[in-house]
């Protein structure tokens, strides 16, 4: 929110402003955050500053009795209760509630070094924000609901004072309370103006109350009541093609009036075209079933109802087909909102009906130029949007919200659509409750509250909603998103309230940074965040000073906001996660969620492109029905395993600051194939602090709690396990068990991995050395003859992985492999332990023409990284291996000679990243850091031995297949000589058509078991079989060396059941989409057809294949003109009036199965 526009929510000795700089100033400790609510036995967490190594805190119940008026401070009247500090440290100190204090609130005070901090309650109500029937203001006789924590206490006596500027306080009795929220009812003959707001929960007499902040109470802005029936405008309620004329008239009339109800008595209305809806107007049915709003299907799609802000719809229910939007309203702007959708029902199915897939393809794509889930059934933004006991259902994305204040969706089914999501985009003051979230596609997925286009988004109640069925994308049903930051570094000329950025920031990521977060990660003052009030240049003002100021050394980080999340009583079923903070996510509640088939629940403070923190997230209540998951977690990353219920820190790029700060789990129960996992990533640079879980219940498990070495400050008790194999698990135990599988595969005579690649079932190579440690192939991979046997090609795309637990590295390692690269410029990989960017065990590589063997140390520096002299053979096959030993050494072979060594005496390192087989982090032709190293050519006869080979052992290696090896680069000489030969044969055949002269370019007539690398599959699978290339579904292939215009395409083609045989001339990411579709036996089989950048310009009945007869079909783009030549006749012709100029890639195309045979490509002079 801007800063100052929303009411100024004050929290009475709670969260952040309990204390001023003067009392850091003073060496007073200062509490910047404390975990509630709490009961007797259980466990409070404290952050803050100069506790010391030993702090004293004092508890003492505060006693209930009269409300009395608000007190002005909280005083710390009597001697408390000194009780025991679990894990205390200087920012921060754990304390259990004692059983004999009873239900109740408390209060605490911490004394450090330099005297005691102020008293601090816990368990009375800490409000997030304030909302009204008006959004962020209230009406006679509407309602007021507060938001936050411990809203209750004795059940049923919360009460809100409301404190006008002038005239009487009134003590309202708080309705539909929870700890989490509740409503009070306006008397109907409330006076205008602004009120202060207190809230009580019931506990701690005079000193319960709260201050809630500020809400305006004011009467609605009155639209003027006026009715325009559209009978009276002729329309017919018949579905005749006149209505929308009439329609549209009698909207005139209502904004020529200022406004209006547009009526419509029950009937069908027949629509085409935007449905434009004038400000302070109301569409409203007579009611939903008996109205109905229809736009024919059409291939010139439209958003349907369209208004700029200050209108509604109401009552009646939306059919179409083809669209852009459903309702829409202006986003962005000052006066955007104001508007509400009431009962109203959509279903926009632009898929309704027999199309075919060609059809439903390119609708597909057309939708996603809206965005990555396509159209929106609803689009609103700005103050006060409400919608409320709705119905829709579309084609892409259900729901998207952009910056709404004061927002309300409550009682809706929602159904996302194909790839469809919802998008709740910087919000400040949301109610999303009791709806329904439904994937309605088999590629559905979730959604999520994000900063996309702000800079914060903050104060969302979603509740009661149930949510099934993501299983498109990454499947998560809720997730907080947002990557990127402004800043992170260091500070000087620091003052209470801003300072100087040590280093310029990137405040072009993002158009206004005005409400960001900053926060202190690491040094003085950790754990304090403020907002962004002002910045220019390096120059940053806050909007309320630091608690205790940050000195030159704190670790400072301005990203994006997300804050005051409560997740309440919320079902999530078949979804790849339930709930997840992807990065920032500061002082947010999860509190009886159930997950069913779902990935579970976590916090993560993490490197999304910046370091972002999760601060004081609390998990309570929650749990997980159904524990055993499949593709599912963070980015759907996990083929299968457990769900979680979780928090992380991960620690990356170098980060020292713990990035997951106070965490609570509490109460949770976990029924089956599910635990708590912890991890901080880095023992050296803890990337979690500070977490307490207890009470929680793990049933029926392989581990009951999992904690990694980056976790410090963890305090688990009072947990129960039932059948659970391992109650607790550390990772230093993983690894101890690790340690003992890899022992006993040390020194083993033959190797522990060997990929010989000869007979791959599915994506799978089987490993000829063992049962374990199988490659699984990701992307597509092609084989073809090889070395011995069969070979995959990798073509910087495909590679494999092989998940071996963190087993395959061993203090005395050998490895080699096979390879006939495609190019030896640059850097590829072959065979690694890394997965991620980041530390190694080993790397072996090819670079330049030369051998690269890579390791980092215990020390993360890259002491054995070793690159020999160019070694490599050009287009030919090469015997590559590498010999480590811990601590002393490594040296590198080609084709059985030694060609590098290198001792090291510092300790190698060991990781948990899997094995890859033609994948590498980084590299590419120009062997930059960001660019893919994944290997193109062909590799072969991998294998990893836990042993060291020696000189002797490895020419051996060498030998054993170096005649093959040769016969292999023989025969694909010949391949190369014919294929020379076929482009000399086509070379002198020049054509002249429409006066171009075309020279060949490639010529194909697939002798041979492979594409090879001139092709790159686009889409689908394409095979040779006995000389022909083939295809058995939707297939694209694309020539990969760049023609422009003119270009043409000449190819014989057939299919046992034709669905285009077709040329394009397009680009590699977007295919046909990037330039001409040039279509013979298009639309199945019916017709030919021209599409212009994914857009219909042509079609043509007639222009068939005869089943299982060759045609020869010639297609050509020269001088504006798209011609298709089918059997030697002009089938198709378009000139084009604004040629095509971006396109580089010819290509051919099938809808069904094909063949393909005697492929010319030429490029005009």
């Amino acid at each position: 929110m801007p800063i100052g526009r929303r009411c100024q929510v004050r929290f009475l000795d709670s969260v952040c402003l309990l204390l001023l700089s003067a009392a850091a100033l003073h060496g007073e400790p200062a509490v910047f955050w404390a975990s509630d609510p709490v009961n007797p036995d259980e466990t409070v967490l404290v952050s803050g500053d100069g506790f010391g190594e030993s702090p004293k805190v004092e508890l003492q119940k505060l006693p209930d009795g009269e409300l009395g008026a608000p007190a002005t401070e909280t005083t710390w009247k009597a001697a408390g209760k000194q009780v025991a500090c679990l894990q205390p440290g200087n920012t921060s100190v754990k304390l259990v509630v004692p059983k004999s204090l009873g239900q109740g609130a408390y209060l605490f005070r911490v004394t450090g070094p330099g005297g005691a901090s102020k008293p601090v309650r816990l368990n009375c109500p800490t409000v997030y924000w304030v909302q009204g029937d008006a959004g962020t203001a209230a009406t006679p006789g509407g309602w007021i609901r507060l938001f936050g924590r411990c809203l209750q206490g004795v059940a049923g006596k919360s009460r809100v004072l409301l404190r006008p500027e002038v005239g009487k306080e009134l003590i309202l009795e708080a309705q539909q309370t929870t700890p989490w929220s509740l409503t009070v009812h306006l008397p109907a003959a409330s006076p205008a103006g602004a009120r202060h707001v207190f809230v009580h929960n019931g506990f701690a007499g005079a000193q319960g109350w709260t201050d809630a902040g500020r809400i305006t109470v004011a009467p609605p802005q009155p639209w003027p009541e006026k009715v325009f029936n559209v009978r009276d405008s002729g329309a017919t309620g018949e579905g005749a093609p006149s209505d929308g004329t009439a329609i549209r008239e009698a909207l005139k009339k209502a904004e020529e009036n200022g406004g209006g109800v547009v009526y419509f008595p029950r009937g069908r209305y027949q629509l085409a075209g935007t449905l434009t809806v004038p400000k302070y107007t109301v569409l409203r049915g007579e009611r939903t079933e008996f109205v109905c709003l229809f736009w024919p299907d059409t291939d010139d799609p439209c958003t349907l109802i369209e208004g700029t802000d200050h209108f509604g719809v109401e009552d009646l229910t939306v059919y179409c087909s083809n669209y852009i939007h459903g309702i829409a309203g202006t986003l962005g702007q000052p006066d955007s909102g104001n508007t509400f959708l009431r009962r109203v029902r959509v279903r926009a199915d632009m898929y309704r009906g027999h199309l075919k897939p060609a059809e439903v393809d390119a609708r597909f794509r057309a939708s996603l130029k809206r965005s990555t889930g396509g159209g929106d059934t609803v689009r609103l933004g700005g103050e006060n949007v409400e919608i409320t006991d709705c119905d829709l259902y579309g084609s892409g994305r259900s729901l998207y919200l952009l910056r709404v204040r004061g927002a309300r969706v409550t009682g809706n089914t929602l159904y996302n659509g194909r790839w469809g999501w919802y998008c709740l985009d910087g919000s400040d003051g949301l109610i999303l409750e009791n709806n329904q979230i439904l994937g309605a596609d088999l590629m559905s997925t979730g959604g999520g509250l994000a900063c996309y286009t702000s800079a914060y988004s903050q104060n969302v109640y979603y509740a009661n909603n149930k949510l099934r069925f993501a299983h498109g994308w990454d499947r998560e049903a809720m997730t907080t998103d947002a990557g990127y930051g402004a800043f992170y570094g260091t500070v000087t000329d620091i003052k209470p309230d801003r300072f100087a950025l040590t280093e310029e920031p990137g405040w072009n990521r993002k158009a206004d940074w005005v409400g960001a977060g900053v926060f202190i990660l690491g040094g003085r003052g950790m754990g304090q965040y403020r907002r962004l009030a002002k910045y220019e240049g390096r120059q940053v003002t806050l909007d309320r000073p630091w608690a205790v100021l940050p000195d030159e050394q704190s670790a400072i980080t301005i990203t994006m906001l997300h804050r005051h999340y409560l997740f309440v009583g919320n079902e999530f079923e078949d979804v790849g996660i339930a709930l997840q903070y992807y990065g920032t996510s500061i002082d947010n509640v999860a509190a009886g969620n159930k997950a069913t088939r779902g990935g579970g629940f976590y916090n993560s403070g993490r490197w999304y492109r910046h370091f972002q923190p999760s601060w004081y997230c609390q998990f309570l209540d929650n749990e997980i029905l159904e524990g055993n998951c499949y593709r599912f977690g963070p980015n759907n990353a996990d083929n299968a395993g457990a769900s979680y219920l979780g928090t992380f820190g991960l620690q990356s790029q170098g980060g020292t600051s713990p990035l997951a700060l106070c965490s609570v789990h509490r109460r949770n129960h976990l029924h089956n194939g599910a635990e708590l996992r912890f991890l901080g990533v880095s023992e050296e640079h803890p990337g979690l602090k500070d977490l307490v879980a207890e009470h929680n219940v793990v049933e029926n498990a392989e581990r009951g709690v999992y904690t990694d070495s980056g976790c410090v400050g963890v305090l688990l008790r009072e947990n129960q396990f039932v059948n659970v194999a391992h109650a607790q698990v550390t990772e230093r135990e993983v690894r101890e068990e690790l340690r003992k599988k890899r022992a006993a595969l040390l020194d083993k005579q033959d190797p522990v991995a060997y990929y010989s690649f000869d007979t791959p079932f599915g994506k799978t190579a089987r490993n000829e050395a063992g049962k374990e440690f199988f490659a699984t192939a990701t992307g597509e991979i092609e084989y073809e003859a090889s070395v011995s046997g069969k070979a995959p090609r990798c073509t910087g795309g495909g590679y494999f992985v092989v998940a071996d637990k963190a087993l395959l590295q061993f203090p005395r390692l050998t490895v080699s492999a096979w390879v006939l690269p495609d190019q030896l410029k640059g850097r590829w990989g072959v065979v690694a332990k890394r997965s991620r960017g980041g530390t190694a065990p080993y790397v072996l590589a090819i670079r330049e023409g030369g051998i690269s063997f890579e390791a980092t140390d215990q020390s993360n520096q890259w002491s054995y990284n070793l690159t020999t002299s160019p070694v490599l053979k050009a287009n030919a096959w090469n015997h590559l291996a590498a010999t480590c030993e811990d601590g002393v050494g490594v040296k590198v072979y080609c084709n059985g000679e030694l060609v590098g060594e290198k001792a090291v005496t510092q300790p190698l390192i060991a990781t948990s990243d899997v094995l890859t087989i033609g994948y590498e982090n980084w590299g590419g032709p120009d062997a930059k850091p960001g660019d893919s190293g994944n290997f193109r050519g062909l590799i072969d006869e991998v294998k990893v031995w836990s042993r060291l080979l020696s000189a002797e052992q490895i020419r051996a290696e060498y030998d054993r297949l170096k005649a093959q090896a040769d016969a292999d680069q023989q025969r694909r000489a010949k391949e190369a000589a014919d294929q020379a030969a076929l482009q000399q044969r086509f070379q002198n055949a020049v054509v002249a058509a429409g006066g171009i002269e075309w020279q060949l370019v490639k010529a194909d007539d697939f002798q041979r078991d492979a594409l090879g690398p001139d092709w790159k599959t686009l889409r689908g699978k394409w095979t040779i079989k006995e000389g022909v290339l083939t295809c058995a579904d939707i297939s694209f292939l694309g020539y990969a060396k760049k023609v422009a215009s003119p270009v043409r395409l000449e190819f014989d083609a057939r299919s046992k059941n034709p669905g285009d045989l077709t040329a394009f001339w397009g680009t590699e990411k977007a295919a046909y989409e990037g330039g001409y579709f040039l279509g013979f036996a298009s639309n199945g089989n019916t017709a030919g057809k021209i599409l212009r950048l994914g857009e219909q310009v042509l079609v043509k009945d007639g222009v068939v294949a005869t089943p299982g007869k060759w045609h020869h079909v010639l297609a050509q783009v020269f001088g504006g003109k798209v011609q298709l030549l089918v059997d030697g006749k002009l089938a198709l012709e378009y000139v084009d009036p604004k040629p095509v100029t971006v396109a580089d890639m010819p290509g051919l195309l099938a809808w069904s199965e094909g063949e393909f045979d005697n492929v010319r490509i030429y490029a005009g002079k």
